[in-house]
């Protein structure tokens, strides 16, 4: 297969050398790993394929080996492994761990779990199996780790391919990260596409200290462990099962190969959500205003946000309320977008649109509702020198303005959610009076659209 041209081999390291106490490994427990790269003439893209990290799970290295024979020798009698073929290089370390394959082991030499061994989590995230005196102790995650690294650049996505243990009779498959900006939904939308009657599946998150979540954690490789349940098919690497996996886990690399983009940027079509919360008793006591026109409470309120597309950005909550006197409150949240045409500081400063008005007894205490949104854009990074910024939009910028007709208010609790959905959309303007579209009825008359 190696023909150094379209297929070359490449050294990465030696399976692991030494005993957790220092002690040398025999020469004859010592083993070469081996990369494989399959390079196009003008590649577009690259993408890594990982297997048999857990020396015992045989299914993702015999698999693999089927699938690479394939791209080299039937790529012109399938279209979509001539897209492979021409498009896109494929880095490929079919066994990650040699000593755990050559012992019938899911762990290397020392007893350790090589992809519970990369610094994502270490320690703290645990579940049954050993991760090591430290990460990237072990020589095998050390090997994946640095490969990673020499291809970050040009690589788009990687896949770890393996047998599970856990999961019961599910046919097929996923682990991806939980915590971590990952493009996850097109290998999801896989197992809908190729499951059958009757069978089942397992979508998981982890937060392991794997090598998948090590790749999307630092690389912003659009990663997943896709996993393959033994003897649901018959016989164990029997014919029908390897047709099986190889549909499955084939079916992976393709959609894996669509990638253009990495996370970093193949996350701007996600909704994005986060908290704001204040609370008196941990957060230096109480917000306390005084004044009968609106003031800005931005000290304790004011939480920035970067927008990563076009779209709507809102927030909605409440606060809790207590006055001393009668009076009439104004809480009013402000959003605005710094460099916005449509929602800078200066148009949405007083706007009393949002604004949540209530009339108090003294002494009493209120949970108000609060609710605002705006129209936004990507974010601008801007170069230091650009002093063209009243139509360059920036961060989008969130606080409460307050009043009272007399005596003193206090906010003792807030606790709101700041939701941005993405959308390119002119509709969207129209909720708010902007862009109005002009449709012409075939009786000639002219009118406008109601958002």
């Amino acid at each position: 297969m190696v023909d150094g041209d379209y297929v070359t081999k490449k050294f990465i390291g030696k399976s692991q050398a030494t005993m957790a106490d220092g002690t040398p490994v025999a020469a004859s427990s010592i083993y070469d790993v081996w990369c494989y790269e399959f390079t196009p003439k003008n590649p577009e893209k690259t993408i890594l394929l990982t297997a048999m990290i857990h020396g015992n799970e045989y299914t993702g290295f015999y698999w693999l080996t089927q699938f690479l024979d394939l791209l080299v020798n039937h790529w012109h009698e399938h279209p979509q492994f001539a897209y492979l073929r021409e498009t896109v290089k494929i880095v490929t370390v079919p066994i990650a761990n040699p000593y755990g394959f050559a012992n019938q082991s899911r762990y290397n030499v020392n007893g350790t779990d090589c992809s519970r061994n990369f610094n994502y989590n270490w320690g703290v995230s645990l579940d049954e199996y050993p991760q090591g005196a430290a990460p990237f102790v072990e020589q095998e995650s050390i090997n994946i780790r640095d490969l990673m690294a020499s291809i970050a650049d040009e690589c788009v996505a990687s896949l770890d391919f393996h047998t599970t243990l856990s999961e019961g009779s599910t046919h097929h498959i996923i682990y991806f990260p939980r915590w971590l900006n990952n493009n996850i939904s097109p290998y999801l939308s896989i197992i809908d596409q190729l499951k059958k009657t009757g069978e089942t599946t397992a979508f998981t998150s982890v937060t392991l200290p794997t090598l998948t979540n090590w790749g999307v954690l630092t690389h912003g490789f659009i990663g997943a462990n896709p996993e393959f349940k033994n003897g649901l098919y018959g016989p164990t690497r029997s014919s029908i099962e390897m047709t099986r996996a190889m549909e499955f886990f084939g079916n992976m690399v393709f959609q894996a190969a669509k990638f253009t983009f990495r996370n970093k940027s193949g996350s701007i079509d996600l909704p994005q959500t986060s908290a704001i919360k204040f609370n008196h008793l941990t957060d230096g006591g109480p917000i306390v205003f005084t004044t009968q026109t609106y003031t800005s409470q931005a000290t304790k309120t004011s939480v920035r946000f970067k927008s990563k597309n076009e779209g709507i950005f809102e927030v909605d909550g409440f606060v809790t309320l207590t006055c001393d006197m009668d009076a009439e409150i104004s809480i009013l949240p402000q959003i605005y977008q710094l460099g916005s045409p449509d929602f800078d500081s200066a148009k949405t400063l007083d706007n009393e649109y949002n604004a949540t008005i209530v009339n108090m007894k003294a002494g009493e205490e209120r949970i108000i509702p609060i609710q605002a949104e705006i129209t936004c854009h990507k974010t601008n990074i801007l170069a230091a020198d650009n002093t063209n910024t009243t139509q360059r939009a920036r961060e989008i910028v969130f606080q409460l303005r307050t009043k009272i007709s007399a005596g003193q208010g206090s906010i003792k609790f807030i606790k709101a959610r700041a939701k941005f959905l993405p959308s390119t959309s002119g509709d969207r303007f129209r909720k708010y009076g902007l862009n109005p579209a002009r449709i012409i009825y075939p009786t000639g008359e002219e009118t406008k659209y109601e958002f």
